[in-house]
């Protein structure tokens, strides 16, 4: 890992058409403080638990609404590994799989809010809480809350993000 473990992002994550993500100092709904909760259990004395400690059993109530996303060189690019069905459902579309590259010359993501919040936890190595308005994927606009948080492969280098969105009623 380089200096980038410890660099902070100051960039503030955006929803679509520009709307500014409101940042939280805490999860508030109960999907995203039951995966907060397991992270600190599980993260005990370390900076942040690792996928070896990860069961689904553990998360089965909210499994649908969680989603883990890949880093690769060192935050050049991130993989979606896994896309909960309800928020494939909600979206209209299963993510899983879908790349995030940062574009050669601008140094930016084509999806510049997904890009941006995804940096802010990498480059901070450290939970990020947020709602913003996702869309409206043909359906009723939608408002989600979020939380990203980090999270150690097996060999223990700092390479996936573990995500979950609640929709707000």
């Amino acid at each position: 890992m380089t200096d980038n473990y410890n660099r902070k992002s100051s960039i503030e994550p955006t929803g679509t058409e520009g709307k500014v993500a409101v940042s939280l100092d805490a999860p508030e709904s109960q999907i995203c403080k039951t995966l907060y909760d397991w992270w600190i259990s599980h993260k005990q004395d370390r900076d942040m638990p690792s996928r070896a400690d990860l069961h689904p059993r553990d998360l089965i109530s909210i499994l649908p609404y969680v989603y883990m996303v890949d880093v690769l060189d060192e935050g050049t690019e991130y993989v979606i590994r896994l896309h909960g069905s309800a928020l494939a459902e909600m979206m209209g579309v299963d993510c899983t799989g879908m790349r995030l590259e940062r574009n050669e010359q601008s140094g930016k993501f084509d999806n510049a809010w997904r890009g941006e919040v995804y940096d802010k936890v990498y480059f901070s190595a450290s939970p990020v809480f947020y709602k913003f308005h996702l869309g409206d994927f043909g359906k009723a606009h939608v408002i989600t809350e979020n939380i990203l948080l980090p999270m150690r492969d097996k060999s223990g280098q700092f390479t996936i993000l573990l995500c979950a969105s609640a929709p707000q009623r």
